[in-house]
């Protein structure tokens, strides 16, 4: 579930830029020298940030759904590697070895858990992280996005009084974001939103209206009269992305847009970061993304499996049960969404599926026929070992709770528990953010409930 309650605005920054606290604070600073030493940092989910004793910077904000250790362990065997490495262990290695190399091996990482939040939160939360990062500062940490340094090669952020010349020959890019300006940041849908000078909304199903720039740019994503983002997209031609995904796009949807160049890759990912995590710390639910590349729905997927079965992860194999998993899809819902994985054998290991396009078409058909009110679930297909299997993304309950065939169900741990109508009165009195994120998504004030 979202921290909404855990996000105020900072007074320091003159009431412009959110201030993140989230549920758990992050840890003392360790230092990431010796990984193999690295015992006491968690093997669970979260994200965690990288600063050197010599420097008052953060060089990386990073995320995982399964263990901080594993990913901070591989970062430190890429620093300790005689020549520059690859993105593997670590696709942060390169840029802070290159750091490295000038101010030595003190780096330092800190934690933040977040083993009970779901995949939302924990790209939600560490986008957030960028987007404060850089309303503060001016640009993203250096490791972040493929960069190796900012401005002109030097790293500025050290206490030193002089700056550290990188000793190489590359051109360093920094990216020129003066556009935004955290201008009614949280107003995801206005036409400032970010000081960006967003279109007004089109619907791309208008044939007698074609507004779509076939160039590069930002959009956005939302139904008529809604207040939430169901996607941001940075694209090297908005005309072709929205005429080839509209499938995937809510009835009667809303699209508005900026001409931006977004090249190189890097650089896409960037402002993709940036404006999502502005969307999540406005309070929003996190909207699909082009973010989620191929590799990067791989290895979420695989960090998720490897958690095995809990209150926010389930996992299938073929056959399905028509009554069993749509109970599945009613009963994460009802908990705040989660992942349900097909494909995946009781011993965690995968085995696919068998016509995964067939299967898709029919949990959708199960999500919106089955299940009342019809539930708009968002599929992916990674590919784990070999095998392509189908992860199912069910969303929270918002305006209502999920039921099938008459029947309430809610997660506890990995069960489904049944609620009938006896029992939801009390559902709702023991478990308040339930009821808190039925009054947020609808017209219902604080006042009224009291």
């Amino acid at each position: 579930m979202q921290l909404i309650s855990k996000l105020s605005v900072d007074p320091q920054m003159s009431g412009m830029v959110p201030r993140i606290e989230a549920e758990a604070d992050w840890s003392q600073w360790r230092k990431v020298v010796n990984p193999d030493t690295l015992t006491d940092v968690p093997t669970k989910p979260g994200i965690y940030r990288v600063s050197h004793l010599r420097s008052n910077a953060i060089y990386l904000f990073a995320k995982t759904n399964s263990s901080i250790r594993d990913r901070v362990r591989k970062l430190g065997y890429a620093l300790e590697e005689s020549e520059k490495p690859d993105n593997e262990p670590h696709t942060a290695g390169p840029a802070l070895w290159e750091i490295q190399r000038d101010i030595g091996d003190e780096f330092i990482v800190s934690w933040m858990l977040l083993d009970s939040h779901s995949y939302e939160d924990v790209i939600g939360i560490w986008a957030a992280c960028l987007a404060r990062h850089h309303a503060i500062t001016g640009r993203s940490p250096i490791a972040n996005f493929g960069s190796t340094a900012n401005i002109n090669g030097k790293y500025s952020d050290l206490n030193n009084d002089q700056s550290v010349n990188s000793g190489s020959d590359q051109e360093y890019r920094e990216v020129d974001y003066n556009k935004i300006t955290w201008e009614n940041w949280d107003d995801v849908t206005s036409d400032n939103w970010m000081g960006l000078p967003w279109s007004e909304g089109f619907n791309p199903s208008d044939i007698h209206n074609d507004p779509f720039p076939r160039k590069p740019g930002v959009f956005r994503v939302r139904s008529e009269d809604s207040s939430i983002l169901s996607y941001i997209g940075a694209v090297r031609n908005i005309h072709q992305k929205v005429q080839s995904d509209q499938e995937n796009f809510p009835p009667d949807p809303k699209i508005s847009f900026f001409e931006f160049n977004i090249a190189p890759t890097s650089k896409k990912n960037e402002i993709q970061a940036i404006l999502m995590g502005a969307n999540y710390l406005a309070g929003k639910p996190l909207p699909d993304s082009d973010y989620e590349g191929i590799s990067f729905v791989n290895k979420a997927a695989r960090d998720l499996i490897d958690r095995s079965e809990d209150e926010l992860v389930e996992l299938k194999q073929e056959p399905l049960d028509h009554q069993s998993f749509t109970q599945e899809m009613v009963a994460i819902a009802n908990a705040g969404g989660g992942e349900i994985f097909v494909g995946i054998s009781d011993n965690v290991d995968p085995i696919g599926v068998e016509d995964i396009e067939d299967l898709e078409s029919q949990i959708r058909n199960w999500a919106t026929d089955t299940i009342n009110p019809s539930m708009r679930i968002k599929t992916r297909r990674p590919t784990i070992d070999g095998e392509t299997i189908l992860w199912v993304r069910v969303p929270p309950a918002e305006r209502a709770m999920y039921n099938a065939g008459g029947v309430f169900r809610h997660r506890h741990a990995s069960e489904k528990d049944a609620l009938h109508w006896r029992d939801l009165e009390k559902f709702l009195v023991d478990n308040p953010d339930v009821l808190l994120r039925i009054i947020q998504s609808s017209d219902v004030s604080l006042q009224d409930v009291e």
